[in-house]
């Protein structure tokens, strides 16, 4: 009985002990992932700016651009698709700003690291996009034009 009740209790401290390990595993984790998403943060809101400057060029060029009959709607159409994409890409990082909240009490636990990781994969696909809006609209309005 002596033995049982031994082995009984150092089954529950190895339990306990790999329980609290593995709850800092998770939190070291958390903050990696945290950090990282803060990171790819900073670096999209500085491309934000570069963002709204071009996507003010094109809106504007839209408005009192004068094109030749024959280019007029080619090149219309051209600037809406550019501020489109720039519009998307803003309107994403907007979208994700609002909604992210990683201290919900919803996310606790594996479910908090889950959500965290879900977010960092929507942090890149955001900084994607608004680095494609940016290159593409900067490469157009570098353009010559006729």
């Amino acid at each position: 009985m002596q033995h049982r009740l031994k082995f009984l209790a150092t089954l529950l401290t190895t339990l306990f002990f790999l329980a609290c390990n593995s709850a800092a595993d998770r939190k070291a984790e958390e903050k990696k992932i945290m950090d990282s998403i803060m990171t790819k943060h900073e670096k999209v809101m500085g491309d934000e700016e570069k963002l709204m400057e071009n996507k003010m060029v094109i809106d504007s060029l839209i408005k009192t651009a004068k094109f030749d009959a024959a280019d007029s709607a080619v090149k219309k159409t051209e600037l809406r698709a550019q501020s489109k994409k720039l519009t998307d890409a803003d309107e994403a990082m907007d979208n994700w700003m609002h909604g992210f909240d990683p201290n919900n009490a919803k996310h606790q636990g594996d479910a908090k690291l889950k959500y965290l990781q879900e977010q960092s994969q929507l942090m890149n696909k955001i900084d994607a996009q608004i680095t494609e809006a940016v290159k593409s609209s900067t490469q157009f309005l570098a353009k010559p034009k006729k």
